[in-house]
């Protein structure tokens, strides 16, 4: 029986930070993230990791355009 016990969840964002008034992108960049997941005999259980998984890619992606904005700032004060 080839039955899968594993899911995977993907997503991926392009971000750009601009001027105010949108004309000049100072950053831009792609971000994706995977989050895995069981797949068990138990529907709901599944659901529940599925949704767990969503959840990490999104914290995830959050994460790396935070981390990403800090660097840019920190290099902008430091004159780079």
């Amino acid at each position: 029986n080839a039955v899968s016990t594993r899911g995977s969840v993907s997503a991926a964002a392009d971000c750009a930070l601009t001027t105010l008034d949108n004309k000049t992108i100072l950053y831009r960049g792609k971000i994706q993230s995977i989050a895995d997941y069981n797949i068990g005999d138990d529907a709901y259980a599944a659901e529940i990791g599925k949704s767990t998984a969503e959840k990490r890619v999104v914290e995830d992606i959050g994460d790396q355009i935070e981390a990403r904005l800090g660097i840019y700032f920190h290099n902008k004060s430091a004159g780079r």
